[in-house]
């Protein structure tokens, strides 16, 4: 399930800026299993959110220099197609490699 994969390397990603156990960019996105380039899509996900992220080179380490955190819950649910028809409405918020569907006060 690559929605779940994507998840949990936000997840990931946060725990190790917030304590500061990142390494180089390489590093970090190697223990993330991604790109330098998908590391950076998820950084600017967090800056969209609010996070200022900074890197400090003598500690080759990320950073939040301010008090942030993200917190992302989901859940799964199987609808039948008569359940499908009665949703109406809602959107889709994306980030690059990360999209939710949005629905009356629901992410999916």
């Amino acid at each position: 399930m690559d929605f779940v994969k994507g998840i949990e390397r936000i997840r990931k990603a946060n725990l190790k800026i917030r304590n500061q156990h990142t390494g180089n960019p390489k590093v970090f996105a190697s223990s993330l299993g991604i790109s330098k380039r998908q590391l950076y899509n998820i950084f600017d996900f967090f800056k969209a959110h609010g996070a200022t992220i900074k890197y400090s080179r003598s500690l080759q380490t990320f950073y939040y220099p301010e008090d942030f955190d993200i917190i992302i819950n989901f859940s799964v649910k199987t609808i039948n197609e008569k359940e499908m028809e009665s949703i109406s409405g809602g959107a889709i918020l994306s980030c690059p490699s990360i999209q939710f569907y949005y629905t009356e006060g629901h992410y999916f």
